[in-house]
């Protein structure tokens, strides 16, 4: 966290690259990072499935500056993400309990109306004390199809 909010997407990339002695090979990160691949088809379905279902989309992200515009620009659910909580711009992140209480303290409902999803143990145990329901994602060897189809059959 002591860079939280200060260091660009595109500086973490070459502090990683540096280690590896690979600092010219940025170019090719920005193209598979954003890359379209990486979203898996059926987890985009089930998006927007919920989104048919009225649900609220909050997107949380530990993440960079800089990274929310290369998102909206990558990124085909901008139109049905209803809330952004991003670290780089909170300057705190998930699963730091502070982090939490900034989403509750923003989106105005109760605790347990919030059904968070998350592919990080630290972060769903903050989430349950937090109070909220929460759903363990694991990507796994079927790309997220066995929790694509857990989170239907609780959700949908």
């Amino acid at each position: 966290d002591g860079e939280l909010g200060k260091i660009t997407f595109e500086d973490a990339w070459k502090k990683i690259l540096k280690t590896f002695k690979k600092e010219r090979e940025i170019e090719n990160i920005f193209p598979i990072w954003w890359e379209k691949k990486r979203w898996m088809i059926d987890t985009q379905k089930l998006i927007r499935q919920l989104h048919l279902h009225k649900y609220h989309i909050a997107l949380f992200t530990n993440n960079w500056l800089g990274v929310r515009d290369k998102w909206l620009l990558h990124n085909e659910f901008t139109d049905i993400i209803n809330y952004r909580f991003e670290s780089a711009l909170e300057k705190v992140s998930k699963p730091n309990e502070k982090f939490y209480m900034i989403v509750e303290e923003r989106l105005h409902v109760e605790k347990n109306a919030i059904f968070f999803i998350d592919d990080s143990k630290p972060n769903i145990t903050t989430a349950k004390k937090r109070h909220w329901q929460a759903f363990h994602y694991i990507i796994g060897e079927d790309n997220g199809k066995t929790s694509n189809e857990e989170l239907r059959k609780l959700l949908l």
